[in-house]
């Protein structure tokens, strides 16, 4: 799953990994279309705080940091729904047009071809991540990253969450607290070496959620199939891929409802260190997810289990 420029060419080259059907104006221009919507989200919203505020030709940061969360978050919902749709059509599709058996039937080795129609499917998501990168280089000046550079427990989880530890609620809900009374940072290099990472860690998620569609996709034989995947992989990616957000919830309860005291560094270091075990599991599942989709093609799209 992690491999050179000219190796995933090379899987996109072979023939049949392009998904079936027309290519119209949206397979072509997907990643530029959903930046340019969420550009126009972020624009939207620095006017309307900017207006509020009574001064629309007076921006200041916080009406820019508004903006650009709201553009995170509108590019956080798309990357969600738009790829889940496109890797569980990826092999579905070809059960819709009852070309699955034609396909296996064509010569060649189908790994590579199984390779290279989760990178056709991958492909625009990845063109798009490329689109919002200069909403990352902003978040690189948000408040919240102020104390974010000692080596306490609180402000190690606070450097976590911002690097992609956290992808519910308590990464970004933080992230709309943009703090009137306190401007933009100037942009340091270990603020920006956060959020390169939290780019990288998104990118890894979308990757991630496309390999375990795909998988699934090549699984599934009916409409019943295809709708129940639609909710439960979004449901595994929430669960079983956050237990570093489930391990804060619980540490939270704990705190609030049952009155357990413990240190606010014992807490974060805790925290800090299932973000990072939370990352290298959700690698490791990808990474399954595509070997056994790419290993197991011809088994899997005729219905078979695997080795029989």
């Amino acid at each position: 799953m992690f491999m050179t420029f000219e190796s995933i060419r090379a899987y996109m080259s072979v023939p049949l990994a392009r998904p079936p059907g027309r290519r119209g104006a949206w397979a072509r221009f997907a990643p530029e279309i959903c930046a340019a919507a969420v550009y126009g989200v972020g624009l939207a919203a620095l006017v309307f705080r900017a207006y509020r505020r009574g001064s629309l030709f007076d921006l200041d940061g916080n009406d820019l940091m508004c903006g650009v969360v709201a553009a995170y978050w509108a590019a956080a919902m798309l990357l969600v729904v738009l790829p889940l749709g496109a890797s569980l059509s990826a092999w579905h599709r070809e059960h819709a047009l009852g070309t699955t058996e034609a396909l296996l039937l064509t010569p060649g080795w189908h790994l590579l071809l199984a390779r290279g129609r989760y990178w056709h499917t991958a492909w625009p998501w990845v063109r798009l991540m490329l689109w919002l990168a200069p909403l990352y280089l902003v978040l690189a000046g948000h408040p919240l990253l102020k104390e974010a550079h000692h080596w306490s427990g609180t402000d190690a989880a606070l450097a976590c969450v911002f690097a992609g530890g956290s992808k519910g609620i308590l990464s970004w809900g933080l992230s709309l607290v943009w703090f009137r009374s306190r401007p933009m940072l100037d942009l340091s290099a270990f603020h920006l070496f956060l959020v390169v990472i939290r780019w990288a860690c998104d990118l890894g998620s979308v990757l991630v959620l496309v390999a375990i569609g795909c998988h699934a996709s090549a699984r599934i034989r009916s409409p019943g199939g295809f709708l129940t995947a639609c909710i439960l992989v979004p449901l595994f990616m929430a669960t079983a891929l956050c237990p570093q957000d489930w391990l804060a919830g619980i540490l939270i309860f704990a705190h609030e409802a049952l009155h357990l005291r413990v240190s606010e560094d014992v807490v974060g270091w805790i925290y800090a260190a299932a973000s990072v075990l939370a990352w290298v599991w959700t690698a490791y599942v990808g990474r399954l997810a595509y070997r056994r989709m790419a290993g197991n093609i011809d088994d899997y799209l005729m219905g078979e289990k695997p080795g029989s």
